[in-house]
């Protein structure tokens, strides 16, 4: 890690993505870890508007409600 990248503030990382990533990994369970990295991600950032809506929440220090639909009571294939 170079000094530039040291100095920069860490990503913030609101709840409801936490808990997004946190159903879906549970739903999809594995003992592969590049699979529930890629569940966990795909859950908690489900399109390029939620990326951009927290690029520009950390560029401007607001943390406005994100609009993230939570995974179906029904377990769900993000594995795909």
């Amino acid at each position: 890690m170079d000094n530039q990248t040291a100095r920069q503030r860490p990503v913030g990382i609101p709840q409801e993505m936490i808990r997004a990533a946190a159903l879906a990994m549970r739903e999809n369970f594995s003992n592969d870890t590049f699979a529930l990295a890629r569940v966990a991600l795909r859950a908690a950032i489900p399109n390029q508007a939620v990326l951009r809506d927290l690029v520009e929440q950390q560029k401007t220090g607001s943390r406005p409600g994100l609009a993230i639909e939570l995974p179906p009571d029904e377990p769900a294939d993000l594995m795909a």
